[in-house]
Order: C-alpha cells, then sequence, then structure tokens
C-alpha cells in the first residue's frame, strides 16, 4: 500500500550494520570523484601529449589508474550489498594507497574513511555473533 509509512527491505541481500552503510556511501563518493578525475585527467593527457609526450603519458596513465579505482569502488558496493564486508575492506587497500598517490589525495582518504568504518562493522558482527 502506497503511503502507509512502512518500509520493507530487500530480504535478497543480508542486512548490514550502520557502519557498512556509512561505509558503502564513503566508497560511492570516492567512486564518483574517481572517475570525474579520470575523465580530467585523460583529457588533460591527451591534450599534453600533442605538445609534451612525456607529461601528457604520465597524466593517461594517471587517468587509467583513477578510472581503475572507479571500477574497483563499484565492485566493493556490490561486495558490501552483499554481505561480504571482510572480502570489500580487503579490496579498499590497494584502491587506497593509489589514490592518495595518482589521484589527488582526496580519494585515498575517503576510501581510508570507508576502510576504517568497515573494520567498526565487522567487530561490530563479531561481537554480536552468538557463541
Amino acid at each position: 500500500m502506497y503511503g502507509s509509512g512502512l518500509v520493507v527491505e530487500n530480504m535478497s541481500t543480508p542486512s548490514i550494520p550502520p557502519e557498512a552503510r556509512s561505509a558503502k556511501t564513503y566508497v560511492r563518493v570516492a567512486g564518483i570523484l574517481a572517475i570525474i578525475i579520470a575523465i580530467l585527467q585523460l583529457i588533460y593527457g591527451i591534450t599534453t601529449v600533442v605538445v609534451f609526450i612525456g607529461i601528457g603519458i604520465v597524466w593517461i596513465i594517471c587517468g587509467l589508474i583513477s578510472l581503475w579505482i572507479f571500477l574497483k569502488c563499484r565492485r566493493v558496493v556490490g561486495l558490501i550489498d552483499g554481505g561480504e564486508l571482510r572480502q570489500a575492506r580487503k579490496e579498499l587497500l590497494l584502491p587506497m594507497i593509489l589514490g592518495i598517490i595518482f589521484s589527488w589525495i582526496i580519494i585515498g582518504i575517503i576510501l581510508y574513511l570507508a576502510r576504517s568504518k568497515l573494520s567498526r562493522a565487522i567487530k561490530t558482527l563479531e561481537v554480536a555473533k552468538p557463541g
């Protein structure tokens, strides 16, 4: 019934702790920033390669790395939705490091925050687990 105010959760995905939902939001934001930065780096690299071949190639490589980070962020969001928090946390390590080095520091910081939220979510699930 529409407008009843009831919220029905999708039963096909496991419920995840609030920390994991926050991590998912951070990963989505980092993914959006990564694709924007990738586009800017690739455009700058392609236009620069005409004049300065070495610098242009470096920017193109940085753009490709940022694009890879974007794709990895999409994969991590899927892992979080599937309840695979340990695997999601593990998958964020390399994008976090490369984000700090190649995609402006902000992406790496956001992914670090996401990893820390996932760590807290994992600890919450371990404490709540019976036995």
